[in-house]
């Protein structure tokens, strides 16, 4: 999957990713390959991810935001 983190000053991080965990405004959620197409409000908290070929997890804290997932590309715009 392709992940990519947009915010106001630029594109923060544009990388392949085996998954990645978001702190939804109705709950945590993580997303793996293949996962179904999806829209959610972010809150304050941490993005979670790790690339691909990597076994450490990488982290960005963001105040709030929204994430679209949706053919193995994960698309977030947040102001942090």
């Amino acid at each position: 999957m392709e992940l990519t983190i947009i915010t106001p000053k630029g594109i923060r991080c544009n990388l392949q990713v085996e998954k990645a965990s978001f702190p939804g405004i109705q709950g945590a959620f993580t997303v793996m390959p293949h996962h179904a197409p999806i829209m959610s409000t972010l809150k304050k908290g941490t993005i979670k991810y790790q690339a691909k070929g990597q076994r450490e997890e990488l982290e960005i804290d963001v105040e709030d935001g929204i994430v679209e997932i949706k053919n193995n590309q994960i698309w977030v715009f947040t102001e942090q």
